[in-house]
């Protein structure tokens, strides 16, 4: 018995999971900073928007994640249009509608 299993078409590396969960842990802790409830960076850092620095650097560590996520959703949507583009211009209307149809529900 042979499994055909598909290939997975959006490959996210490992590293960019690891830098998006501690953005999100620098987030949260801005977030706290910011509204008064831990105070990590006064000793540090005693600036009365270190919260919003540190948000700002929470996100800018998520971003990666999510850009790499809409690249591979870019490279999906292309060769999903290179597949169609080789079928039978009866079955590409066909395929063409159903979607429609679909997309309208």
């Amino acid at each position: 018995m042979v499994k055909n299993q598909a290939e997975p078409r959006i490959v996210i590396s490992l590293w960019l999971v690891v830098l998006d969960v501690l953005g999100l842990a620098i987030m949260g802790v801005g977030i706290a900073e910011q509204l008064g409830r831990v105070h990590v960076l006064t000793s540090v850092w005693p600036h009365p928007y270190a919260g919003a620095v540190l948000m700002v650097i929470g996100v800018a560590f998520m971003l990666p994640l999510l850009l790499s996520i809409l690249k591979g959703v870019q490279r999906v949507k292309q060769a999903d249009q290179v597949w169609l583009q080789q079928l039978p211009v009866e079955l590409q209307k066909k395929l063409t509608e159903r979607v429609k149809n679909e997309s309208r529900k």
